[in-house]
């Protein structure tokens, strides 16, 4: 078979080209939606303005205070921008936390539905949809010239006859493709233009890939106060019932137990005198023994006086 290897890749080409054309629809489709929910967005520009609110009142006095705006790369820095940690406040709190407490009510929950479209065009990239474009055009091309060649149209040879035609109406699709494209580009740059920031084209995407990791990170900093404002009206709670039921135990008292304790005390001095004596009766010590017995007498006697004056003077 003449030019075996070229006639597999021509084929080759027309096997995939429809799966590839729709890859690259779907993903300019993405793209074009991502873009109409951040321009079309109204909790969003609420939330870059108290960004921007708090981000003045820090650098109230500062060459960097009373700023009229600021680029979006300045938002993965507000999770990062944390308090200090003192007697007050043992537990740091991010300037991305402050800002979720402060926001207006059900922001997270709006701004969620508001930008569910930019999640899937968050990982997507431009630049790869733009080679995929091009790649199709080069492999039409490529098989154009094939199909001229004269080593074709020998008798039973089939090939151009199959690929001619078909070559017609792919060259046709990616025209079509082409302006689907250009017309995502023109929306990114748009888009940058919006934002006021500078567009730069290996990076058309990035723009949304921020603000995605932005609302992201603001709807984890609300359900984490939710969970602390939770958890501080537990221990609040559990205090307050302990206060209660302290309260309806009344003042502790002492017992007659504690008055006794001085006696008891008294007991294991007593002990180890017995046991001195004892131990000095099977020694043979019986001169020690009656000193260490004579000792325990005046002890226990004085004992006897002191309990008596305490009891009298009641």
């Amino acid at each position: 078979v003449p030019r075996l290897s070229q006639r597999l890749a021509c084929f080759l080409s027309k096997l995939t080209f429809e799966q590839r054309k729709k890859d690259a629809e779907a993903q300019v489709e993405a793209i074009n939606k991502a873009v109409q929910c951040l321009r079309g967005s109204k909790t969003l520009p609420l939330l870059l303005a108290l960004v921007l609110q708090v981000g003045n009142a820090l650098n109230a006095g500062t060459p960097r205070g009373a700023a009229a705006g600021f680029t979006s790369e300045a938002l993965g820095k507000l999770a990062e921008t944390k308090s200090t940690v003192s007697d007050a406040r043992p537990a740091q709190t991010s300037l991305l936390h402050y800002v979720a407490r402060v926001a207006p009510a059900e922001s997270s929950k709006q701004l969620r539905l508001e930008l569910r479209d930019l999640e899937e065009a968050a990982t997507l990239s431009s630049a790869g949809v733009a080679e995929e474009l091009d790649g199709l055009c080069k492999e039409l091309d490529a098989l154009g010239s094939e199909l001229s060649s004269p080593e074709y149209g020998g008798k039973g040879d089939g090939f151009v006859a199959a690929l001619g035609s078909w070559r017609g109406a792919a060259a046709k699709k990616v025209e079509a493709l082409r302006a689907r494209v250009e017309g995502m580009l023109s929306g990114l740059q748009q888009l940058h233009a919006y934002w006021g920031e500078a567009y730069v084209a290996s990076e058309a995407e990035a723009l949304l890939s921020r603000v995605h990791s932005f609302a992201a990170s603001f709807g984890k900093a609300c359900r984490d106060n939710e969970r602390e404002d939770h958890m501080r009206k537990k221990r609040a709670e559990a205090k307050a019932a302990a206060a209660k039921r302290a309260q309806a135990k009344g003042p502790s008292r002492p017992s007659q137990a504690g008055a006794a304790k001085p006696a008891a005390r008294a007991q294991p001095a007593a002990r180890s005198a017995m046991g001195n004596i004892q131990m000095s009766l099977k020694r043979g010590e019986f001169e020690d023994m009656k000193k260490l017995q004579s000792e325990l007498q005046t002890k226990i006697q004085s004992r006897r006086t002191y309990t008596a004056g305490a009891h009298g003077g009641r």
